[in-house]
């Protein structure tokens, strides 16, 4: 993880102590595997894989927005 590797190198945070990030590491590694075995079983075909992907892009659309927002606030907080 990016941000781990740069609280530890960049901060000096120990390792041991980024104990919520260590927790969502590690659920992110189970999320993966668990996400192989949909891809596997249901993207087999063109559409399905378009489909799949269409997925992802409003994913990442959604949490791109959500992290503005949460910015945004954290702007004003400041």
């Amino acid at each position: 993880m990016r941000r781990k590797k740069k609280f530890v190198e960049e901060l000096g945070i120990k390792e041991t102590l980024l104990i919520s990030t260590n927790v969502h590491t590690v659920a992110d590694v189970d999320h993966t595997k668990m996400m192989e075995h949909v891809f596997e079983k249901y993207v087999n075909t063109e559409e399905s894989f378009d489909l799949a992907l269409r997925g992802a892009r409003d994913s990442l659309a959604i949490e791109r927005g959500y992290k503005a927002a949460l910015a945004a606030g954290m702007e004003r907080i400041l």
